[in-house]
């Protein structure tokens, strides 16, 4: 896989990523966590312009979750989702060959609000009913 940077303000699946290197220097003393905000949120580049740079982790590339990839058995193509309720977003290839339950998928975990897409954690919450 390519190396890549990420894009600042999108929340995103940290276990699927895995760090490669820095833009601008040797990134010596810096740790590349940081530049995330607790609920996996990029922060961007510091004010030095220096930023990590990624690749997709090698267990996301098996499955085929990152951009352009497809389930290695069946071939259904990976999409990007974002979760409705905390926008944490990921590649998902969402079909019967690779594990269940998705941790981006439709509806809440009643079975209730199918029309949108809910992380795991968001999924189990009740709707509000206000």
């Amino acid at each position: 896989m390519d190396e890549m940077t990420l894009t600042q303000g999108t929340r995103y699946d940290t276990s699927a990523l895995e760090h490669v290197g820095w833009t601008g220097g040797d990134g010596e003393g810096y740790d590349c966590w940081v530049y995330f905000a607790d609920d996996g949120t990029y922060l961007g580049p510091d004010q030095h312009g220096a930023e990590p740079t990624w690749t997709w982790a090698a267990d996301a590339v098996a499955r085929g979750e990152h951009p352009g990839g497809r389930c290695p058995h069946c071939g259904t193509e990976a999409e990007w989702r974002t979760c409705s309720e905390c926008g944490r977003s990921a590649w998902i290839v969402d079909c019967g060959c690779l594990a269940q339950p998705r941790p981006i998928a439709a509806g809440r975990a009643d079975g209730t609000d199918t029309e949108h897409w809910y992380c795991d954690q968001c999924a189990a919450k009740e709707a509000d009913n206000d």
